[in-house]
């Protein structure tokens, strides 16, 4: 478990990379599958162009409108006020097609729950309410690769040891447009602690950390006017801390090459000491 304050985290779900074809289609599927209905077209498997290559998504023009979803396999969120999803989602843009999004939503206590607190990418807040239809993001522009984590709260939740969570990528135009949605890199990480909001009291929002997931290196941006030096710390999953260094400027390249695959937390603290915290994932 990773301690951060009086906050735990925990992988409740690996990192999912695709590299096969695990997807089950038909009108359902057992629990403990990863599954994606086959009406309409489905969401399907591809061997390439993932981040790296393989991925889960569509791509395609069509005279109607698209929407469908997949679902993770159950999860078991025992013990934990708050879960973050994370994936890496690439996806088109059209100007005109202001309501392009995707939602996210989970089914527990024998009910669909919209029980989304945040969205965000690459580390910037991009929630969109729709009210009774949840919260998601919408396709503001084209983006490749970008890391997205998905806040859920748990604290009314009363069975945690079964959930299931999906991810509903839909496109509302009418026309022949090229629209693509594709996700790779699926994890599902469990916080517990005092607070459902992991990133209080800190500038989470400032802090941009990219390629994610990365194999060798990843560059960390704080975006603050005034940067007098920061202690820049890597910790593991397991709250150990794998990396430690000294940076005097708020734009920096840090070697990952030899971490183990896994999720990785940064916490970064200034000389005036402002705290600032994000996460990345490591092939």
């Amino acid at each position: 478990m990773f301690l951060s304050g009086n906050i735990f985290a925990q992988v409740l779900l690996p990192v999912e990379e695709f590299n096969s074809d695990i997807l089950v289609h038909g009108t359902s599927a057992p629990n403990n599958t990863w599954f994606a209905p086959q009406y309409y077209t489905p969401i399907a498997w591809s061997a390439s162009g993932g981040c790296p290559d393989g991925r889960i998504g569509f791509a395609g023009s069509w005279n109607n409108y698209w929407g469908n979803f997949v679902r993770l396999p159950e999860v078991n969120c025992t013990g934990n006020d708050t879960v973050i999803m994370a994936f890496d989602v690439s996806h088109s843009y059209f100007a005109a097609n202001s309501n392009d999004w995707c939602r996210f939503y989970m089914w527990v206590d024998g009910a669909y729950k919209h029980n989304v607190v945040s969205v965000t990418i690459n580390s910037v807040d991009v929630t969109h309410n729709a009210g009774s239809n949840g919260k998601g993001f919408k396709f503001t522009e084209v983006r490749s690769c970008a890391h997205v984590e998905v806040m859920f709260d748990l604290t009314a939740v009363v069975n945690k040891s079964n959930i299931l969570f999906y991810i509903v990528p839909d496109c509302q135009y009418n026309n022949s447009n090229l629209f693509y949605v594709w996700f790779d890199n699926v994890s599902v990480i469990g916080y517990s602690g005092s607070t459902v909001n992991i990133n209080e009291n800190t500038n989470s929002k400032e802090i941009h950390v990219y390629p994610t997931p990365a194999s060798d290196h990843i560059n960390v941006v704080i975006d603050n006017s005034i940067h007098s030096g920061f202690l820049m710390e890597v910790y593991d999953i397991n709250g150990k801390l794998v990396i430690s260094q000294e940076q005097n400027s708020g734009v920096f390249t840090v070697n990952v090459s030899k971490l183990e695959s896994g999720y990785y937390h940064i916490r970064c603290v200034s000389k005036t000491n402002q705290v600032y915290k994000t996460s990345f994932i490591k092939l």
